[in-house]
């Protein structure tokens, strides 16, 4: 019976979400992740707004600049 609001994640479900530790959140926040505080020690992360901003922080969803592109953007002199 989960009572977890399911857009919110606690420390440790984003560190397992985002596959890091939960001291890298706390750098992660230092640096601009959104989050709540609604307590003095309690953290969460509004879901959506913390994919955001790591989507935007390490351009997921971004090509790689391949050499095939690289030549392409360089007017296909090599």
């Amino acid at each position: 019976m989960p009572t977890r609001d399911p857009f919110t994640l606690t420390s440790e479900t984003a560190a397992a979400r985002y596959n890091v530790s939960r001291r890298t959140l706390s750098n992660w926040r230092a640096t601009g992740m959104p989050f709540l505080l609604p307590g003095p020690r309690k953290v969460l992360f509004i879901t959506a707004d913390a994919d955001a901003w790591v989507r935007a922080k390490f351009a997921i969803g971004r090509p790689k600049p391949t050499l095939a592109r690289l030549a392409a953007s360089a007017g296909g002199a090599a």
